[in-house]
């Protein structure tokens, strides 16, 4: 158990989640005190051990967290729909789009506590060529297509609304996370499919990628330095998905193809799932999102909030390590056949 110094409370939602697991204890070692909302049947494994006060209840009941919120100093909003399964459900808007405005309405009503979204880079935007965006982009994409981003876009829209009216709250917007402890493979599940394929399909598209500890920090640095009503980018390396799928063999030793499958295939694909609900293995909700670049900028980030980024092989490094112990991929890297070609 870590000691805790009560001088400023922190509201979490989301705690016990990827990210959370990872924020909870880098702010009780900076001696915050923690209330994290939990569900009854909330996975609390990430965080055991760690001390915290537990309030039961759910982002979608207002006087849950009105009461829980209560003698808190500040909130982390991060609970959201994170798993792919669910990225297309009623679920996506009612968690990320009413959630947060039942906590920013809580918020507001316990005395403008100041608070942190936790956002993601997907609200920035996607783009079909790789073009390397920043912090005021027009967002653009369509509910049908990216309902994760435009919930996450809509969500922030709210934020802004409730600074208007007097509520300190700073966005940050992660991009995508990798590192140690992503039980439920959110991002983990690509690199597994890299090390477990023959072959490797990947798409014109591209991602910037963050260790999810550098994240951790980010949001604390939010918090603590952060303007008001302003967004900062938490993002490491861009790679398109050619680099980023050769690095995660040269780390793992391995040799097999990579084949680029153009774009019309790949929406043809898509059409053809959701008419006839075929059953592949691959989502084509993600499929969408895997078809644009998500190439962001952090120099925002890095300046105002004083904080670096680890770059992507000081990123992928642990997080397949970890992937490797926890058996999600087989600690025998023979090299395969193959050289790779784009």
């Amino acid at each position: 158990m870590t000691n805790i110094n009560n001088s400023e409370k922190l509201f979490i939602t989301g705690g016990n989640g990827f990210i959370g697991s990872h924020l909870l204890p880098h702010l009780i070692s900076k001696g915050y005190s923690i209330k994290c909302l939990l569900r009854e049947t909330s996975n609390i494994k990430r965080i055991e051990g760690l001390e915290y006060e537990c309030i039961i209840g759910d982002i979608r009941d207002i006087s849950c967290l009105t009461e829980g919120i209560k003698d808190c100093h500040g909130i982390i909003h991060l609970a959201a729909i994170a798993n792919w399964s669910d990225i297309g459900s009623n679920q996506v808007y009612n968690v990320i789009v009413e959630g947060t405005n039942n906590v920013l309405r809580a918020a507001k009503n316990n005395g403008n506590i100041r608070t942190v979204f936790v956002s993601s880079a997907a609200a920035v935007g996607g783009t079909r060529d790789a073009y390397i965006q920043n912090e005021n982009e027009q967002f653009g994409l369509k509910d049908n297509k990216y309902s994760y981003a435009s919930a996450k876009f809509k969500a922030e829209k709210l934020c802004q609304k409730y600074v208007i009216k007097g509520l300190p709250v700073i966005i940050v917007n992660p991009t995508e996370v990798f590192g140690p402890g992503d039980i439920d493979l959110v991002t983990a599940k690509t690199l597994v499919e890299f090390a477990k394929c023959k072959q490797i399909f990947i798409t014109k598209g591209g991602t910037s990628i963050v260790h999810v500890q550098d994240v951790a920090q980010g949001i604390l640095a939010a918090y603590k330095k952060g303007d008001i009503g302003e967004r900062y980018i938490l993002g490491g390396d861009n790679l398109n998905f050619y680099e980023l799928s050769a690095l995660t063999l040269k780390i793992l030793n391995m040799k097999k193809s990579i084949i680029t499958v153009p774009h019309l295939m790949v929406k043809l694909f898509i059409i053809l799932s959701r008419i006839f609900k075929l059953k592949s293995g691959i989502n084509p909700a993600a499929m969408e999102y895997a078809l644009l670049y998500w190439f962001m900028d952090n120099i925002k980030a890095k300046r105002k909030l004083n904080i670096e980024f680890r770059s992507a092989k000081d990123t992928l490094v642990p997080t397949l390590k970890w992937l490797q112990e926890e058996g999600f991929i087989s600690m025998d890297n023979t090299p395969n056949h193959n050289e790779n070609k784009g």
